[in-house]
């Protein structure tokens, strides 16, 4: 697992102080960032390295200057063509000439400083073969082409880039309405050497796949039902619903956990929530990593399900999906889009974690909101939590 970025360690208000992991840079477009891994089709982070790491993910060539020389008594650094990160910084030995009647030392061009004894290797009577320059820990830094190995004696041949094979294709990226499918390859098979020419051709292919239309429904539930009823693959995603006849919204349906057919209500991820927002905040950009709510229509959505028992449950999340909370049961004439305290017989169905299902914890009652917080009495909604229902 390659890490881009650096995960840090926050904390959410609960009963319990509890810590989590996320990634802390969240614009990196080379990076997924919900765990800092590097994408499939990358092979460095551009906003870690973009000293060696193009803006396509991808490494600069062998022999980009990535490091330039500060003054006569610096070395350039140049890229390696299979890293990251840039070269260490290197400067000339101390006792090289500069500036005329000045001497090299420690990266700096002095006057009176001593010519020094100590040389790299003498070649053909001249320093690293007359095709590099001596390091300060006596070591020859060959011009590009020429083979370290011999002390810049042998001119190297250029190696021609080659393709990698092509990776399968990922997983498509949506379950209908059209998504699309990469797959990668990479200029390894060798890397351009010695001033070769880099690979020709596009390092990845995008397809389309599922273009069958997306059902709408009036809840996640249906749309589930009515994607497995086509046989359709079920995919966590955006949909439309309808759960009436004046209302239509673009939701976040969970269809693969707890049963599928959840939709996501609240997910709160900063303390930047107020008495307004909190009940409706970004609807139409529904997203379990960023601010959302649609406290506003939870009880429309709840109506929408039709339910024929005399009950229906809900689900709460803190820190990650499927940790500290569960899945709670809720008699079916509660408004779900409330201020009351009193909406009280609330069961547990399913626990996430070990935590006690007390009044000292979320109390047995449905959430409700109390000025800019969403609560069940001891619970607060702070950072990384999300809430959703169904059946």
């Amino acid at each position: 697992m390659t890490l881009c970025g650096t995960l840090i360690s926050k904390t959410s208000i609960r009963n319990v102080a509890l810590e989590y992991l996320m990634c802390e840079r969240n614009g990196d477009f080379c990076c997924e960032p919900r765990n800092c891994v590097l994408k499939a089709s990358a092979q460095c982070s551009y906003l870690d390295n973009p000293d060696c790491c193009k803006s396509s993910c991808l490494y600069r060539k062998q022999g980009y200057l990535c490091r330039e020389a500060a003054n006569e008594c610096d070395l350039p650094e140049y890229c390696e063509g299979d890293k990251a990160t840039c070269p260490k910084d290197r400067y000339l030995r101390n006792g090289y000439s500069c500036k005329s009647t000045k001497f090299c030392f420690n990266k700096t061009c002095k006057s009176g400083a001593q010519q020094s004894s100590q040389k790299c290797p003498i070649i053909n009577n001249e320093e690293c073969s007359g095709n590099g320059k001596c390091a300060s820990d006596n070591s020859c830094v060959c011009d590009i082409g020429y083979d370290n190995a011999d002390n810049c004696q042998s001119k190297l041949e250029p190696i021609d880039g080659s393709w990698s094979h092509w990776s399968a294709f990922t997983k498509c990226s949506k379950g209908c309405d059209g998504g699309f499918q990469q797959r990668y390859r990479f200029c390894t098979n060798p890397i351009p050497q010695n001033g070769g020419d880099d690979c020709i051709g596009e390092s990845s292919e995008e397809v389309l796949c599922n273009s069958e239309p997306c059902p709408v429904a009036e809840s996640c539930l249906a749309i589930k039902r009515l994607l497995e009823k086509q046989r359709q693959p079920l995919y966590d995603g955006i949909y439309t619903i309808e759960p009436n006849s004046k209302r239509t919204l673009k939701v976040y349906c969970d269809m693969t956990r707890d049963g599928g057919g959840w939709t996501l209500i609240v997910s709160s991820h900063s303390n930047t929530w107020n008495s307004e927002n909190v009940w409706k905040r970004n609807s139409d950009k529904p997203d379990l990593y960023n601010d959302y709510s649609i406290f506003k229509y939870a009880n429309e959505l709840k109506n929408g399900y039709k339910f024929k028992a005399d009950k229906f449950n809900y689900r709460l999340e803190a820190d990650e999906l499927g940790r500290w909370g569960g899945v709670f049961s809720a008699p079916l004439k509660y408004d779900l889009s409330s201020t009351n305290a009193e909406q009280t017989n609330v069961s547990i169905v399913k626990k996430f974690d070990e935590w006690e299902f007390d009044p000292a914890g979320i109390d047995k009652r449905l959430p409700y909101i109390s000025g800019s917080l969403i609560t069940t009495s001891g619970y607060i909604s702070s950072s990384g939590k999300t809430m959703g229902f169904t059946y």
